[in-house]
């Protein structure tokens, strides 16, 4: 899949996730300078932060979690395996239809999942960006993007390795790889946060509960639910 294939897909999700959303999440455009896979529509713009997972190749396996045979499979629609709950006590009760992106591709398929949080005044969305690997750990994608960062803080016992950060628009992000999973979660307000670090703790439940359930989509006959593989 090319690049150009992958910035025009960029362009058609920012565009029919905004419709579905509305203006009130105005002002999230894609980064398609900088990564070439596509983005939800609420990735920010002009931040430093990135959304979407890298579509590089991998090359890395320096840990156990990460040279593990493939352990995730993209379900057909990545909010089946989303909970959204660890932030309705900061921003009120989930909006009903979230909305889901899907792209497979020969080496790897990306998934987002979007769903609307709170209401007027008080409102925004989580964001959950995926990307899973065909034949390949995700360590090598997930240490770019990583690296892209000025400032990072890691988030112990999730997944392999995890990692949070505030982009520059100010919105907070918690990013995760397991195995052949890459996940970014993202809170996208509908006006500036006063701390954005706060929704870090509750992204990162809605991240490990991600992983959670497309551990349990990945491996429905694996007893005592899920574990870190590795």
């Amino acid at each position: 899949m090319s690049i150009s294939t992958y910035a025009a897909a960029r362009v058609l999700v920012v565009v029919a996730v905004l419709a579905c959303l509305g203006l009130w999440i105005v002002g999230c455009a894609g980064r398609s300078a900088q990564a070439p896979g596509p983005a939800p529509a609420s990735e920010p713009s002009g931040g430093s932060g990135t959304v979407w997972p890298s579509a590089s190749p991998s090359s890395s396996m320096s840990s156990p979690a990460s040279a593990s045979a493939v352990v995730y499979r993209a379900p057909g629609n990545l909010c089946t395996a989303v909970d959204a709950t660890p932030l309705r006590q900061q921003t009120g009760a989930a909006q009903p239809q979230p909305v889901a992106w899907t792209r497979r591709g020969p080496a790897s398929t990306l998934l987002s999942c979007t769903v609307r949080l709170g209401s007027y005044g008080n409102s925004g969305a989580v964001v959950v960006a995926a990307e899973i690997f065909t034949d390949r750990p995700a360590q090598a994608a997930y240490e770019k993007e990583r690296d892209r960062e000025d400032t990072v803080s890691p988030v112990p016992r999730l997944g392999a390795d995890a990692y949070s950060y505030v982009d520059s628009a100010g919105r907070p992000h918690v990013a995760a790889f397991d195995a052949n999973l890459h996940l970014v979660v993202q809170y996208v307000p509908t006006t500036a946060l006063n701390e954005p670090q706060r929704f870090i703790p509750a992204l990162a439940e809605v991240c490990r509960n991600t992983i959670a359930g497309l551990y349990r989509h990945s491996n429905p006959a694996s007893p005592g639910g899920w574990r870190r593989p590795g």
